[in-house]
């Protein structure tokens, strides 16, 4: 009995969360840029409705904000869609960023739900997660609607130590002012690019900015970007890349092959790779990959929670055969890739 009430709840919740079978689909190939850590929403939108493909309205348009705050959930990297130029029209880019972002909070979204793959639907988990995120970005642009519950509490320390959100560009050049938005920020903040350490920066707009010029001699690359200040250190995941004007950007014109299981190598092509390259995927992974002539490369595909889901499918579960899209970044000191490549992780 307890077995059945246990999976009557579980089908309640994907239908919930669904509300319709969608079939499994494989990305095509794509030129999008990587708008890395794009500015948010503000104020704090509240999604109360389910959305699907091919909807309209005021919540796409919230929707695409807050899918672009975060480089790996974009919606585009250029034209309509792409932050700073969203819309209300919900279409096979948005579904597919939806698809992301599932996959990013697949503990908070999908195992919730009793879900084993993202589904591009917005349904009941998927705005609880939307609506979270919303409170927290707008507590980010608007100091005065943070309570004792702010994001400061959830992100960082129990001191209010800072939090940085993004900076408001991912490619800066030596000399460039750029700019950080978050949290916590002091009169006087330490701004660590890499090894370089920035000391007394002032807070702009009410302790959530900082502008921070990037220092002739600092190193072509990239950099793990962090704030410091009396209060403790901030989150340290964010990072810029600090552009050699001398050198031409990555660029990528294939990846092989375009689906896999956990453990494949994958090979990508292009042009303009350095001897030792970083490739960001959307799953959050950073990997180190050496190219021999500037246009091939080879990385192993490498991700505790999707290795799980192949021990539990391998063990007899209940998970059902899957293909998870995920996307590469290449990253040198002449820039971040103008182009994605595309790949899906197989369970089976």
């Amino acid at each position: 009995m307890t077995q059945r009430i246990a999976a009557i709840v579980m089908i309640s919740a994907i239908l919930l969360e669904t509300g319709y079978i969608l079939k499994n689909s494989l990305p095509k190939a794509t030129s999008q840029s990587s708008p890395f850590f794009a500015s948010a929403s503000s104020p704090a939108h509240v999604f109360e409705k389910d959305l699907r493909l091919r909807g309209r309205g005021q919540d796409i348009y919230e929707l695409q904000k807050i899918l672009n705050s975060d480089s790996f959930t974009a919606v585009a990297g250029s034209g309509p869609g792409s932050p700073g130029e969203e819309t209300d029209y919900f279409g096979p880019l948005t579904r597919a960023a939806v698809f992301r972002f599932q996959l990013k909070y697949a503990a908070e979204i999908l195992q919730s739900a009793g879900l084993s793959r993202p589904s591009g639907f917005v349904g009941a988990f998927t705005r609880r997660k939307l609506n979270s995120l919303s409170r927290e970005l707008s507590e980010i642009n608007n100091p005065s609607l943070a309570g004792s519950g702010n994001l400061l509490a959830r992100a960082g320390s129990e001191n209010g130590a800072p939090f940085v959100a993004y900076p408001n560009k991912v490619e800066v050049r030596r000399g460039e002012i750029f700019k950080i938005s978050g949290w916590g920020f002091e009169s006087g903040n330490t701004v660590n690019i890499g090894d370089v350490s920035i000391a007394g920066v002032p807070a702009k707009t009410s302790g959530t900015e900082l502008h921070v010029a990037v220092p002739e001699s600092m190193p072509f690359g990239t950099h793990n970007l962090f704030v410091e200040n009396t209060k403790g250190p901030s989150n340290k995941g964010r990072f810029i890349v600090v552009v050699n004007p001398q050198k031409a950007k990555p660029t990528i014109s294939g990846i092989s092959p375009s689906s896999g299981a956990v453990g494949t190598i994958v090979n990508i092509e292009g042009k303009n790779f350095a001897a030792m390259n970083e490739v960001r995927a959307s799953y959050g992974a950073k990997i180190l990959a050496p190219s021999a002539d500037g246009e091939t490369l080879s990385f192993k595909v490498e991700y505790g929670p999707f290795a799980k889901l192949q021990s539990l499918k391998s063990a007899g579960r209940n998970v059902k055969n899957l293909k998870i899209p995920v996307h590469f970044w290449v990253l040198t000191d002449g820039g971040v890739s103008g182009q994605r490549g595309e790949f899906a992780i197989e369970i089976k």
